[in-house]
């Protein structure tokens, strides 16, 4: 895949979470956890109709870090042997 650089503002709420996951190692970069976050969005487009309607960016962020901690969290269990 071809990856380009840009630049995104986010909450800080945001921001610690993925510098969280990083540093617990559940992410390999802030920039690998917003990509997998962006990866769950695109997934779940045909589901955008679930997705908090709203224009501010702090409770789509709080939507889509659960869902990225429900995604970390179900592969923490499945890789449990």
């Amino acid at each position: 895949m071809t990856t380009r650089r840009i630049t995104v503002t986010l909450p800080e709420e945001l921001v610690a979470t993925a510098e969280h996951a990083v540093a617990a190692g559940h992410a390999s970069s802030v920039s690998a956890y917003i990509a997998d976050a962006a990866e769950v969005g695109r997934a779940h487009a045909p589901f955008a109709d679930l997705m908090p309607k709203t224009s501010a960016t702090k409770p789509v962020g709080v939507w889509l870090a659960g869902v990225m901690r429900g995604k970390r969290q179900r592969a923490a269990r499945s890789s449990v042997v």
